[in-house]
Parts: C-alpha cells; sequence; structure tokens
C-alpha cells in the first residue's frame, strides 16, 4: 500500500469511529397527554354507570334467593 492511501484509510477509519463515538442527543421533553375527549370519557363512563344500575337488582336477588334458601332449609 502507498502511504498516502494508508494515511485516506487511516482517516476514514478515525472519522468513521468518532462519528460513532458521539454521546447521544439530549431527551425531549416529555409532553404532558392529550385531554381525553368526550367520547373517550364516555366510552370509560357509560360500562361503569351501567354495572352500577345493575347492582342494586343483582342486591335485591341476592336477598330474594337468601330467603328462599332460609325457608327452604327450615
Amino acid at each position: 500500500m502507498r502511504p498516502s492511501t494508508l494515511r485516506l484509510s487511516l482517516a476514514m477509519c478515525f472519522a468513521a469511529c468518532a462519528t460513532a463515538c458521539r454521546p447521544p442527543a439530549a431527551p425531549q421533553p416529555d409532553k404532558p397527554p392529550a385531554p381525553q375527549t368526550t367520547a373517550v370519557a364516555q366510552a370509560i363512563h357509560v360500562p361503569l354507570d351501567r354495572a352500577k344500575a345493575v347492582e342494586g337488582q343483582v342486591q335485591e336477588a341476592k336477598a330474594a334467593q337468601d330467603k328462599q334458601i332460609e325457608a327452604d332449609t327450615q
């Protein structure tokens, strides 16, 4: 190899190594979450509201079943 080719090869190798050793870029600051739209909020709350509405009926059915079991066991 000629000395000029060797120098060029070493310079290119050094440049490649130097760019690979750069520190990572600074992290971007966290963006605040986007506010929920009414559709998203509604999609979350509708099933919960339905479950709360049915809870009374379930409790009444349980009480009736307990009374029936109590009556059958006596």
